[in-house]
């Protein structure tokens, strides 16, 4: 097996990911001018800028983006599973075929009177089908399936940077793009444009993507019990990484909460600068969008791997992403302060890259904590909690942005920045297991 196999998956992963944030921010321009035309019909006249649009706007949103995440998070776990059995390939292409389910009604509803009257429902409805399939919740889980299949455990935590930093470039790519295309031509068009990139993604995946999981190393049999989302946490213990379930519980809400931002600062951002007194265009919250993305892939790409050689142990690492998420949820909390557009991305670049630095480092930790067999479940693990902060976010900071945009719409950020540092807090009592690496990699090389 080739070490560079990993390479291979960062092309169909960059593209997915320009994909999905160029759709998150079509998605709540095209939510926001349906909620328009709806008002307008009682209020002529009425500015799509106005905070109860946007308001109006957050709570139709959020519902769409719910049911993606409670879609994701029924299955992800035994996805995983099937991972392991059936190999990574398949259910890629799953995931990327339930994309195309979710993106389908967001054209239509632009050439049909009878979709548009109910729009809400439909949009709710299928968002909530194309969960099932996994989502970027399992785009994740393969990308990083990849990298324990091919790579010594050893370079997993500069690895996993580096498609952290992936990650944040299809990011930075489709929110500046995104922003521009919205404006020139309008959500629908862009969801068109959106569908025959993923198919092309899809195409590639299937006919020129090799399979990284070796057949030596396959599990014999699905693990139906992952249907139960408690049971998929169990990975945690199951491979030794914990000492205790306690210790599970507090490492699950250390992401969640981690995590639970990283979903939400997208969205919340898009409402919160094109509504007034900001109403900025999609081309500036684009390029704002894109700031906190950029400074993502330069921490993944260069300074955590910069750190990394500095940082000799597994307690340095800790406290590294410790530091990392006190300083993202203090950036995060400025950003609802800020009175202008240079203030709030200075802001957001810092966060963008204490994010990335504290993602790399806990999961290079529980990764190289664990065993290299049955790693699918390992990223099952984290892959459930991703998609259940996926299902979280937009219920809790799209409410709490409606609910509060009237008196101080900045809030939102502010409840952002507390989820970063409980998430720190609880990494205080966390402490993974010291593993032999070397003994690691000579399973690898038996089992390849």
């Amino acid at each position: 097996m080739a070490y560079p196999m990993w390479w291979r998956v960062v092309l169909p992963c960059l593209l997915t990911f320009v994909v999905v944030f160029e759709a998150i921010f079509a998605f709540q321009d095209q939510v926001i001018d349906l909620e328009c035309a709806e008002m307008r019909e009682s209020t002529p006249g009425l500015s799509c800028d106005a905070k109860n649009v946007s308001s109006a706007a957050s709570n139709a949103a959020k519902w769409a983006q719910t049911a993606q995440g409670l879609g994701s998070l029924v299955l992800v776990g035994l996805l995983a599973s099937v991972s392991d059995v059936f190999g990574r390939k398949p259910v890629m292409l799953l995931a990327l075929a339930g994309y195309l389910i979710a993106f389908l009604p967001c054209v239509l509803v632009r050439y049909s009177a009878a979709l548009r009257a109910d729009w809400q429902p439909i949009l709710t409805s299928l968002w909530g089908v194309s969960g099932l399939t996994g989502g970027s919740g399992v785009i994740l889980l393969t990308m990083f399936a990849y990298i324990v299949d091919t790579v010594p455990p050893a370079d997993w935590p500069f690895v996993f940077t580096i498609m952290e930093g992936t990650v944040a470039l299809g990011g930075v790519v489709g929110t500046l793009a995104g922003g521009y295309l919205v404006d020139a031509i309008g959500p629908a068009r862009v969801f068109i444009v959106l569908m025959a990139v993923l198919t092309l993604v899809l195409a590639y995946c299937k006919f020129a993507l090799p399979e990284s999981l070796n057949p030596a190393r396959r599990a014999a049999r699905v693990d139906w019990r992952m249907l139960n989302c408690l049971y998929s946490l169990r990975a945690f213990i199951d491979e030794d990484v914990l000492r205790s379930r306690n210790e599970m519980l507090v490492l699950a809400g250390a992401l969640l909460f981690m995590y639970l931002p990283v979903q939400g600062i997208d969205t919340v951002s898009v409402l919160y600068l094109k509504a007034e007194p900001f109403s900025y265009s999609n081309g500036v919250v684009g390029i704002y969008n894109c700031i906190g993305l950029a400074a993502r892939v330069v921490a993944g790409l260069v300074l955590a791997p910069y750190l990394r050689g500095r940082i000799k142990s597994e307690r340095g690492e800790l406290w590294a992403a410790r530091i990392a998420l006190i300083l993202c949820g203090a950036f995060q909390a400025l950003q609802g302060s800020a009175v202008g557009i240079y203030d709030i991305t200075v802001y957001n670049f810092f966060t963008g890259a204490a994010t990335a630095i504290a993602l790399a480092y806990v999961r290079g930790l529980v990764n190289k904590s664990a065993g290299p067999t049955r790693q699918g479940r390992m990223l099952g693990a984290f892959t459930f909690i991703l998609s259940g902060s996926q299902a979280l976010s937009p219920l809790l900071f799209n409410s709490v942005y409606a609910s509060t945009s009237e008196w101080f719409g900045g809030f939102a950020y502010i409840l952002l920045g507390m989820s970063s540092l409980a998430a720190a807090g609880l990494l205080f009592f966390f402490s993974p297991r010291k593993t032999d690496l070397h003994v690691q990699e000579a399973l690898l090389a038996v089992t390849d």
